[in-house]
């Protein structure tokens, strides 16, 4: 009887622990991982919005906000971890330059394995970059 509340208890635990898109929109717009970029906003966020979907990332829930561009996206479920949820924002520093933020954060806190928020910043920086050359 102890033994299956300590299981509940803990199955209890581990799904309110669960971040989502939700959880990253709570957050400030410019947490997380920043990267400046020679380059117009829009042209930055389309160039994002390319490097998501080529990472199999998507760009779900797409929205404007406070002059800033916002895309969520999502890691699923895989063999090393739970997925990850994260939202990279575009924000206009001048007519010719952007700020891009990633921030991420591991669907299950307990989750010690998948991709960090370094190795998605690498990648969807080193992507824009890749986009903007051309």
């Amino acid at each position: 009887m102890i033994r299956r509340a300590f299981i509940l208890l803990a199955a209890a635990s581990a799904l309110t622990a669960c971040a989502t898109g939700a959880t990253l929109d709570a957050r400030p717009l410019n947490s997380g991982t920043s990267m400046d970029f020679a380059a117009p906003a829009p042209r930055v966020a389309e160039a994002a919005k390319q490097t998501l979907l080529a990472l199999s990332l998507g760009a779900n829930n797409v929205r404007e906000q406070a002059g800033s561009t916002i895309l969520n996206f999502q890691k699923s479920l895989d063999a090393w971890s739970w997925g990850e949820v994260g939202r990279v924002v575009i924000s206009p520093v001048t007519d010719a330059s952007s700020r891009v933020y990633v921030d991420t954060e591991k669907v299950s806190q307990m989750q010690i394995t998948g991709t960090n928020e370094e190795e998605f910043s690498r990648k969807i920086f080193s992507g824009i970059s890749e986009r903007l050359a051309h």
